[in-house]
């Protein structure tokens, strides 16, 4: 960014019976408003002596026809046991600020055209997000959907066609109710050591 800087002069306020003149110029500050300048220096020497000063500068004030000037306010270093104030204002400068505010306006706009691509391109995202998200949501729900399907079609076998039990299961009565006829068959027609028949239950 461009700088500039203010010529400055003037004479310091009457003090112990004399005064001192400065003049100089002022440091560099951007081409922008609300912007400070800095005076340094020391002053002409009178009555045997010369004074050092440091004093910041007030805000820029507009002038007539263009271009802005300074406030100058402030004191001179102690020397003999007295000091001198400065007050006054510096030299108007010719710097417009038409140059800065087009700058910034352009800036502005970038960032402004930048920020609306972003929050876009966030927006792009989301709906990306929202879409995956839902895609996710229906393709669980119909797994769900054919769990239960295939659930109660199992349900529907079971109940038409109950699971058949062993063969050894189904004639386990009837050999028990052989055996307990041929028991009582021998129980009373055979003696024990004479009965032959080996599973007989006279044994």
């Amino acid at each position: 960014m461009d700088k500039h800087t203010h010529a400055y002069q003037g004479v310091t306020s009457n003090d112990d019976g004399h005064v001192h003149c400065y003049s100089g110029c002022t440091s560099e500050a951007a081409n922008k408003p609300c912007h400070k300048h800095y005076i340094k220096g020391k002053t002409t020497c009178s009555d045997g002596h010369v004074h050092h000063y440091c004093i910041e500068t007030g805000y820029d004030i507009p002038v007539p026809g263009g271009g802005h000037t300074h406030a100058i306010m402030g004191k001179v270093d102690c020397k003999d046991c007295h000091i001198h104030h400065i007050k006054g204002n510096v030299a108007p400068s010719r710097v417009c600020y038409d140059e800065y505010f087009k700058k910034l306006a352009c800036k502005q706009k970038k960032q402004q055209e930048k920020a609306a691509e972003e929050a876009m391109e966030a927006q792009k995202k989301l709906q990306k997000q929202i879409c995956k998200e839902a895609q996710e949501a229906e393709k669980a729900y119909k797994h769900a959907l054919l769990e239960q399907e295939v659930a109660a079609e199992r349900m529907y076998k079971e109940e038409m066609c109950p699971p058949v039990l062993p063969e050894a299961l189904l004639f386990m009565p009837y050999m028990q109710h052989e055996d307990h006829e041929h028991h009582e068959h021998h129980k009373h027609h055979c003696k024990k050591d004479k009965c032959k028949i080996k599973k007989c239950k006279c044994h």
